[in-house]
């Protein structure tokens, strides 16, 4: 799997207007992001839909694999590349169902039994977290590099460590053994966006790991 589909962009509706939003998640793919997930939890749900066929337009002109996170139906009306899923969302099986295997499923998981459930319903990537404590959203206690490496032991599939990840601890997750990370303060909160993008891109590059996202999956 390519290097830069590693670092995963949330891109979090809730940190700023949709105009800027837009801004960010085309500044950061240029500067090398290829994995977008748009988060959504304060607009409306016609106002989710518009901003996400925003940028289903601009992720796929540019080349970017697109995610919604928790709305399916949003998901199957822009024809986005996947969906993440938390314990509160409808089943992993119903999901896995109606979008069928060409379609990424991603599952939030805040431990080891949870992510022994996601790769048993087939999930193509854990969210393993929260890692560490984060402002962006409301979370639960921090769950620690040690849970990165209890599951690392005992799950095959991709684990993208989240929360609270930014360029001072990002090589702490990768070394726990997290395929790679997901982001989003860290990046779209930065003043520089594009330079971020690059610093982080640099540390992902230096730990390998041959594992896929999904062997069937568009992104492979």
């Amino acid at each position: 799997m390519r290097q830069d589909l590693r670092l995963y962009l949330i891109a979090d509706g809730g940190i700023t207007d949709r105009k800027m939003l837009l801004e960010i998640v085309d500044e950061a793919i240029s500067a090398g992001i290829k994995l977008v997930q748009y988060r959504e939890k304060l607009r409306s749900r016609r106002e989710t839909f518009e901003c996400a066929g925003l940028l289903r337009t601009l992720t796929r002109e540019r080349g970017a694999v697109f995610i919604i996170n928790d709305y399916l139906d949003i998901a199957m009306a822009v024809d986005a590349d996947g969906l993440h899923i938390g314990l509160g969302d409808l089943p992993l099986p119903i999901v896995r169902k109606i979008l069928g295997r060409d379609k990424i499923i991603g599952v939030s998981a805040h431990n080891l039994h949870e992510a022994r459930e996601a790769e048993k319903g087939k999930a193509d990537y854990i969210g393993l977290g929260p890692i560490f404590e984060t402002k962006t959203k409301e979370t639960l206690p921090p769950v620690g590099i040690g849970t990165i490496k209890a599951v690392k032991k005992e799950v095959s599939i991709p684990i993208f460590a989240i929360s609270g990840i930014n360029r001072t601890n990002l090589d702490i997750v990768l070394k726990a053994g997290a395929y790679g990370a997901a982001i989003s303060s860290a990046i779209m909160k930065a003043e520089d966006i594009g330079k971020s993008v690059k610093e982080l891109l640099d540390i992902v590059a230096l730990y390998g790991d041959i594992r896929e996202l999904s062997p069937e999956s568009p992104v492979n």
